[in-house]
């Protein structure tokens, strides 16, 4: 049994040893707050995304108004069958153009 207490003991082992467990350690808490870093990351890029959606949905929407109106010339009609939007957000923007495919109205 002393043969097998005896490595355990030197200097060496213990060196390694506590290198071994202090840089697991280290890997344990740099991966938690890579992946908690990412996570909020991720999680405000949905959010953006999400307003960005619903902004261009809100803004799709209120479009629908202005086919019901049937006492507009060609030139009101073709200004209004281009329509351009711009979603800002803190990182960017996103650009959409929407054309209203619509039958002339004599």
């Amino acid at each position: 049994m002393p043969k097998f207490r005896k490595p355990f003991n030197s200097l060496q082992f213990q060196l390694i040893f506590w290198s071994v467990v202090s840089l697991l350690l280290l890997a344990i808490v740099a991966g938690g707050y890579g992946f908690w870093y990412s996570y909020n990351e991720i999680n405000d890029f949905q959010d953006d995304n999400l307003k960005n959606t619903a902004a261009l949905l809100e803004q799709s929407l209120n479009i629908s108004g202005l086919n019901n109106n049937a006492a507009y010339s060609y030139s009101d009609e073709h200004a209004r069958s281009n329509i351009h939007f711009d979603t800002d957000d803190d990182d960017g923007a996103i650009t959409v153009d929407i054309v209203i495919l619509s039958a002339l109205t004599q």
